[in-house]
Order: C-alpha cells, then sequence, then structure tokens
C-alpha cells in the first residue's frame, strides 16, 4: 500500500457541508483513472442522482479517493470495484466492493479491544467521526470484503425507504 495519498488533513469547513454524493463519487472516480491509467481495474459507480449528504466535501473525497488506492492497490488483472450507494431518511450507505479480486485484508478497532491498524485507516475513521460518519468492513460470500460507509443526510431529505439506484 505504498501508493496511498500522503497524511494532509482537509480545512474543516472548507465546504458547504451539504453536497451531492453521487458528484462526488464521480469526481473522485474520474480522478483515479486519469492519475492511475496504468492500473486495469475499472471502476464502476452505482449512484442515484442528487443524494444529498451533511459532511465536509473535500474531507469525503480524501476518505474515498484513499479508499479506492487502498482497494485497488495490488489486485490481480479482471478485478473490478463496484460502488453502490443505498440511502435511508437519515443516513447514506457508499459500499466499496472488490469483484473477483482478493480480499483486502484490515483490521478495524472492536470495542475495549487493543488492536493495531494501519494509520492510513485510523485517519479515515477520525475523519470520518469528525463527520459523524462511520466505517465498517464485511466479508462478503464469494470471499472478499467491502467498506461501508455511512454518512449523514440532511433533515428532512428522502424517504423511509432503502433504496439502491
Amino acid at each position: 500500500m505504498n501508493r496511498l495519498l500522503p497524511f494532509r488533513a482537509p480545512p474543516a469547513g472548507a465546504s458547504d457541508p451539504c453536497f451531492d454524493l453521487s458528484d462526488l463519487l464521480g469526481e473522485v472516480v474520474q480522478a483515479q483513472e486519469f492519475e492511475r491509467p496504468d492500473c486495469m481495474i475499472p471502476i464502476h459507480v452505482d449512484s442515484p442522482p442528487y443524494v444529498m449528504v451533511h459532511a465536509d466535501r473535500e474531507r469525503l473525497r480524501q476518505v474515498f479517493t484513499d479508499l479506492l488506492v487502498a482497494h485497488r492497490e495490488g489486485q490481480p488483472a479482471g478485478s473490478e470495484v463496484l460502488i453502490t450507494v443505498y440511502y435511508e431518511k437519515a443516513e447514506v450507505e457508499v459500499e466499496i466492493e472488490m469483484l473477483a479480486g482478493r480480499e483486502v485484508e484490515l483490521q478495524l478497532p472492536a470495542g475495549d479491544a487493543e488492536i493495531r491498524i494501519p494509520f492510513w485507516i485510523a485517519k479515515i475513521h477520525h475523519w470520518l467521526a469528525l463527520e459523524g460518519a462511520s466505517l465498517r468492513v464485511e466479508e462478503r460470500a464469494h470471499g472478499g470484503s467491502a467498506y461501508l460507509i455511512q454518512i449523514p443526510r440532511p433533515r428532512g431529505s428522502g424517504t423511509n425507504a432503502r433504496q439502491a439506484a
């Protein structure tokens, strides 16, 4: 994971706290494809338009960039990344899953147990906590894993039903 971006904290309040997450994900994916044209692992985004979230846009840009770089690093040819956005009335869940690749090994803090985690994932946890968001990792039936990021929505947004793109 030598190609992760260096730690640089985006300034708090640097952007409007409400923004369209689907636009941001499109920008991050486009930047990844431009910056890493040699990486033959495509990224697909399945998100409805106008998914408004309440968070710092630049912090989330850095979080998604770091997660995509980590998820694509060292994956075999034929792998793909799928980003799916689900939304409910109070929150949005972004799932970043590697399809047909190797499992991304990652440990997250669990309760009071002392677990050593990489600096970059601790940084992501910290940035998400500042936004009232969270990150967890789930194992998949096919043997891979996925990052699940939950981000708060502005009050009065959406419907009560869980929806995907």
